[in-house]
């Protein structure tokens, strides 16, 4: 099937940021008013919430690179997470269904992956754990309150 002019559908085709924003004359005015426009709106959404989703992707890099130079990883949130519920190492490699481990490995789960971008396969080979188990531990961690904040307070001890 050929394809023809005719057959095009104008506010389909080209342009993105500049024809979103109005053309070349809009987005000069945009400019000279100091006003950036950082996306094409029909794809992104609105600069604003563009702007806001780099600024916390980079803040939450930057937090990783931190705790990435400081040396931190799996071993060090194992133990801090130990610490901070009060778990043992051997009840965590052992299988159970004590809530209070169970919440230990997702909040492991949450930090590692979440935080040091730490494989959850890495996390799954040492607990001796499938990696999905390990990975809903962590969503189940992500998702309860509580456990957010502890991850936010072990956070701050690390």
């Amino acid at each position: 099937m050929k394809w023809s002019i005719r057959d095009r559908c104008p506010e389909l085709t080209g342009g993105g940021l500049i024809r979103s924003s109005g053309g070349w004359s809009a987005v000069k005015d945009a400019y000279r008013d100091g006003i950036r426009l950082a996306s094409d709106e029909r794809l992104l959404g609105s600069s604003e919430f563009v702007e806001s989703t780099l600024k916390r992707a980079g803040e939450q890099y930057e937090l990783c690179m931190r705790l990435q130079s400081a040396d931190m990883g799996l071993s060090e949130v194992i133990a801090a997470v130990r610490q901070y519920l009060e778990v043992d190492a051997k009840e965590l490699i052992r299988p159970t269904r004590r809530t209070k481990v169970a919440q230990a490995r997702g909040l492991i789960g949450y930090l590692a992956s979440r935080e040091l971008s730490i494989p959850g396969s890495k996390v799954s080979r040492r607990f001796n754990q499938d990696r999905s188990a390990v990975s809903r531990a962590a969503q189940r961690a992500g998702e309860d309150a509580q456990l957010v904040i502890a991850a936010r307070k072990i956070l701050e001890q690390l």
